[in-house]
């Protein structure tokens, strides 16, 4: 009987998350250094006042998937709530990491943010590896969401720093949410298992993924017992003529 072969090494988180530990890793000075979507990402520091005190802080989020342009070029996602005006990305964060990127386009009606990485940079579409998949996941283009595609109960994954691999089912698939400007939701109920019950702050920007290794949407917030993410990608252009999920890895 064979044996399995050895997961590589480069997928698998340094640091997994457990509890209020998460997982701050710097990967851009890691052997082998290479970014891949469930990093640690964080705005630029900004001042806010606490109890009459001025404190420094920033916003945390989740790295999303490498998407390419008609030209070809190479950036990523990232939720644009978790980003200050200026548009820095930094990984993992402003006070311990370095500066990665910028956003360059806001999609509207979305939380969905576009960013150019730095060069120098690798980045490639695949998952941190889990207990299941040691290798991780590649992921295999953008979900349509709906029957054949994507049905009610199947099983989706979301893998990100702060709560780590997630599993979970699909549930009343077709749900629209309507929202100000151009945003429809679908909401989905998730049964989470690992660290938890429940996702946490920082989520946000998680990619959610089908089985097939397929986006089925950018996790966006957590409303009641209802994990509420966009699936509705070809309203704001992450298919069609505007982006694509990339399928090489990418190196600046």
């Amino acid at each position: 009987m064979s044996e399995a072969p050895d997961p590589d090494p480069a997928a698998l988180r340094n640091k997994p998350p457990q509890g209020i530990e998460y997982d701050d890793t710097v990967y851009t000075t890691v052997p082998d250094a290479l970014l891949r979507p469930g990093v640690m990402l964080s705005s630029s520091l900004c001042t806010i006042v606490r109890n009459g005190e001025s404190e420094e802080t920033y916003k945390s989020t989740t790295s999303g998937i490498l998407v390419t342009n008609r030209e070809g070029q190479s950036f990523i996602t990232v939720a644009t709530q978790g980003f200050e005006e200026d548009g820095l990305v930094y990984h993992p964060n402003p006070k311990n990491g370095t500066l990665i990127g910028q956003i360059i386009e806001s999609l509207p009606g979305t939380d969905i943010s576009i960013a150019r990485l730095n060069p120098g940079l690798r980045y490639v579409n695949e998952t941190f590896g889990t207990h299941a998949e040691p290798d991780g996941i590649r992921i295999n283009g953008i979900s349509p969401c709906y029957p054949p595609h994507l049905r009610g109960y199947d099983a989706l994954t979301m893998n990100n720093p702060f709560s780590g691999s997630r599993e979970g089912i699909t549930m009343a698939l077709g749900l629209r949410i309507p929202e100000e400007g151009e945003k429809d939701y679908v909401a989905h109920q998730w049964h989470l298992f690992d660290n938890g019950d429940e996702p946490v702050d920082g989520c946000c920007g998680s990619p959610i993924l089908d089985a097939e290794g397929r986006i089925v949407g950018l996790f966006r917030f957590k409303a009641a017992t209802l994990s509420v993410f966009r699936s509705q990608q070809r309203s704001f252009g992450i298919t069609g003529t505007r982006y694509v999920a990339g399928s090489k890895p990418f190196c600046s």
